[in-house]
């Protein structure tokens, strides 16, 4: 027989000042509201009763530092000696948390969230009924191992490893969540990264947010009505604003999690700087037109497409000469082909005297053919010591990914002739103590020893030690264990 269960109520029925943080308790989950400063707002929603720290970690905490005052820069020298900055109250209807800038209303029968300006000017709203929602699953990571199928692909960067099928071991539990929102009549909506669809005003569209050639995301959501909606989440998300809802998606994160930045459009940014880190200012030829195509095959062709921008009047700051610099198929080289770039100088000299910048694009990746390769190639140690200094630096600083059989094979022939000239501890064969039979004591090198398992110290990921050629215990292990 089908049972059907009643939704839980996210009436607040608990409200709760812990330090810096205000917490709204309901049977569905609890609201965490965090000031960051007088216009910024971190705003939490768990529906396990636990807040993980990982989640926003990303981003600063300004909520225990200086607070900006009103046409005082973010963190310069304003100072606050304490949270006493906000207050909150609450009644049969609302709780009101206040600041100098901004006021947080959140209704008690369901938790949703408005923000107004300290004159009552409305900014924005969640929806009025289930605004934040989270559906919890069970995230997995791949091992690498003996099942793992690893394919080839041709790109235009050259061959690529990819995995096709690996076996996987359970990680964490994360959730997917949704964030609904009320925009207002005709208010504009920008924001969100790079796109390639040329649309400035979000609103009535879908927005993708995840890295891709063309495409650089970034999860500020920046509104004409005086406020930003910044996302903590390092996860792929989704905007969407159509007849089937407006509303901010997540995919992977410990919580729901955002930060409400109010201002006009120069203070929202410079609360966004505030919170992730102030990047240097380009320069100012950098914030024009930079045009860049599949491809300029010739110093000729570059210089003639900067003088018939000139010709025709239209504005150009810099052209970039994306691959294929080099001779035929020695990919990567770091030198231009003679015969289609023959003189670099002159031809960065032409496009500098229409004041038109360069721009080349450089590729790590190199041919085996090109002299770039044999140049580093001859700086590879040739004595056994040194080389099995470094396949060690090379072991420790790998992350967990497929390696081909051929290379595998080598290695697991070098680790066994090791191992042998090194002796094997056999574990069952130590004597056991005197106080039980079941425990051993023994002192020497680990990697001697044939055991079931072993057990080490390890950071808080469980990846152990990246330094090469450290001196601690888990370096060892990951050296002669082996890559896979």
């Amino acid at each position: 027989m089908l049972q059907a269960s009643g939704r839980k109520s996210r009436a607040v029925t608990e409200v709760t000042r812990e330090e810096n943080a205000l917490f709204l308790t309901s049977e569905a989950g609890i609201i965490r509201l965090i000031p960051q400063t007088d216009r910024a707002v971190r705003v939490s929603w768990t529906e396990n009763g636990s807040f993980g720290k990982e989640q926003g970690a990303e981003y600063a905490d300004l909520s225990g530092g200086c607070i900006c005052q009103a046409g005082a820069p973010v963190s310069d020298g304003c100072a606050a000696p304490d949270n006493r900055w906000w207050s909150w109250q609450e009644n049969d209807r609302e709780i009101r948390l206040e600041t100098a800038q901004l006021h947080l209303i959140v209704a008690r029968a369901t938790g949703s969230i408005r923000y107004e300006r300290p004159d009552g000017t409305p900014l924005a709203a969640e929806r009025a009924w289930e605004s934040k929602n989270t559906e919890d699953y069970d995230s997995f990571r791949p091992v690498i191992n003996e099942n793992t199928r690893v394919e080839e692909v041709a790109t235009p960067d050259g061959i690529k490893r990819r995995i096709r099928e690996a076996d996987r071991i359970f990680d964490r539990k994360l959730c997917r969540t949704r964030l609904y929102l009320e925009f207002a009549p005709g208010e504009r909506l920008y924001g969100l990264g790079q796109a390639e669809e040329g649309v400035r005003d979000l609103r009535h569209t879908v927005q993708y947010l995840h890295q891709a050639n063309l495409k650089i995301a970034i999860p500020l959501l920046l509104s004409g009505n005086g406020y930003g909606i910044l996302l903590s989440t390092q996860g792929t998300a989704v905007f969407n604003d159509t007849q089937y809802g407006s509303y901010l998606y997540t995919e992977a994160d410990e919580y729901l999690d955002y930060y409400f930045l109010a201002g006009s459009p120069d203070e929202v940014v410079g609360q966004f700087r505030a919170l992730t880190g102030r990047a240097v200012m380009l320069p100012k030829w950098a914030f024009g037109y930079i045009q860049s195509q599949e491809r300029y095959e010739s110093a000729q062709e570059l210089v003639e497409t900067a003088e018939e921008f000139r010709r025709r009047g239209i504005g150009l700051d810099a052209l970039v000469l994306d691959w294929m610099s080099w001779t035929g198929d020695l990919w990567g080289q770091k030198t231009f082909d003679p015969q289609r770039f023959p003189d670099p100088a002159a031809m960065t000299d032409a496009l500098h005297e229409k004041n038109v910048h360069f721009m080349i694009s450089i590729w790590p990746n190199m041919s085996a053919e090109c002299d770039n390769y044999r140049e580093w190639a001859a700086d590879f140690p040739r004595d056994d010591t040194a080389q099995r200094r470094l396949l060690r630096s090379l072991m420790n600083l790998r992350p967990p990914m497929p390696m081909s059989p051929e290379f595998l094979a080598v290695q697991d022939a070098l680790l066994s002739a090791e191992t042998a000239e090194k002796g094997v501890v056999d574990g069952e064969a130590l004597p056991a103590t005197a106080a039980d039979p079941r425990l051993v004591l023994w002192q020497g090198d680990i990697t001697r020893l044939r055991a079931d398992a072993i057990v080490n110290a390890a950071n808080s990921a469980l990846l152990g030690c990246f330094v090469p050629c450290h001196g601690c215990i888990d370096n060892a292990i990951h050296t002669y264990a082996g890559v896979q």
